[in-house]
């Protein structure tokens, strides 16, 4: 079995310095878990704009461009890999601003163990005066202000540093100390800006990029900056509640660290789920983009509603409940993982 994967993470951009591609670069991150591959996996991926006036250019020119979708027909031969999405005509934005992107990968034939909930990544990216290039996100970053995530989904973490320095860094090191709320034994880098080692003590992560030879960024801006970003798995025993927080210490040569900002998840699901193998009702298609039907052939339909993963209702049934077949939409709502139920069972359903 194998699983794909995308990512994208919210990176600000920067209006009024048009010099620099960085401020106006998005990163598109995929691959696959698996590190060999006997054979390259056929795949499309998909950028949707917030309107094409945004888009300038891409480091692989895309495939196609339908509307505001740029799509890029590949392969997969390596488990880690990115495509540059470069922005035009920010300088016309508000601060403050935000440009939804959204990004999704679909195998060309079906794949034996892919996981659906990471095919897909959705970012704002907010329009800053200016901001600190020394951060810590994570994807996917939850909904709300507690981040709210499923239990066992995995997280991907990118850590950005940069030196504001008036000299050249000669070695840098990140320390990340990992929640007891994940499985520091799980951890995948999936890539770096430069040559890196990685160094296991009890929860705590350290990266080394020795002779990195970091300019400053007075002298050479645009090669100032670096970054790591890697995947981890949650701890099997998480429940509903836990709060997940993450912050990464950066230290360039023998400065004081530059401590980045804590990221927030929470998991989510403080009502029971049975996910029934032999369900009373036929719900499809699951994940669905609008659409999903529900039909029984032994139980009348009585009630059909629609609940976040913190348990509010936010959809109820308007239909004719004595046709055999029912129908929700769930075209008005944000992407992610919802909890359907039908009359007394509960199941889970994927907007992506």
């Amino acid at each position: 079995s194998m699983d794909i994967f995308i990512y994208t993470l919210s990176t600000p951009k920067i209006p009024a310095a048009p010099l620099y591609s960085f401020q106006k670069t998005q990163r598109i991150s995929y691959g696959t878990s698996s590190s060999f591959l006997s054979t390259s996996i056929p795949v499309n991926i998909y950028a949707l704009m917030d309107s094409m006036k945004h888009y300038h250019s891409a480091s692989i020119t895309p495939t196609a461009i339908n509307g505001d979708t740029l799509m890029w027909t590949t392969t997969i031969s390596n488990p880690w890999n990115t495509i540059s999405v470069y922005f035009d005509s920010l300088q016309s934005l508000a601060i403050n601003q935000t440009i939804p992107f959204k990004v999704w990968i679909e195998p060309t034939s079906s794949i034996i163990g892919n996981n659906p909930a990471n095919d897909i990544s959705s970012v704002l990216l907010p329009i800053l005066t200016s901001y600190d290039p020394n951060d810590k996100q994570v994807s996917p970053q939850g909904s709300g202000v507690e981040g709210f995530i499923d239990p066992n989904q995995e997280l991907s973490y990118r850590i950005r540093f940069q030196n504001t320095g008036n000299a050249i860094a000669y070695n840098v090191f990140i320390e990340d100390t990992i929640s007891n709320r994940l499985d520091i034994n799980s951890i995948q880098v999936l890539g770096a800006s430069h040559n890196y080692l990685v160094e296991k003590e009890n929860n705590l992560i350290r990266f080394r990029f020795n002779n990195i030879m970091l300019p400053d960024s007075n002298a050479d801006e645009p090669n100032s900056h670096g970054f790591v970003q890697y995947t981890i798995q949650q701890d099997p025993g998480n429940i509903s509640g836990d709060v997940i927080n993450n912050t990464a210490y950066i230290y360039f040569d023998y400065n004081p660290a530059v401590i980045t900002n804590t990221t927030v998840n929470t998991i989510a699901f403080p009502i029971s789920v049975e996910q029934i193998e032999k369900s009373k009702f036929k719900v499809y298609p699951n994940p669905t983009k609008d659409l999903i039907y529900i039909n029984s052939a032994s139980e009348k339909i009585e009630r059909i509603a629609v609940y976040n993963l913190v348990g509010k209702e936010i959809l109820s049934n308007q239909n004719d409940l004595n046709l055999s077949t029912q129908q929700i939409s769930l075209a008005n709502l944000p992407l992610g993982v919802y909890l359907l139920q039908i009359n007394n069972e509960v199941l889970k359903i994927i907007k992506r």
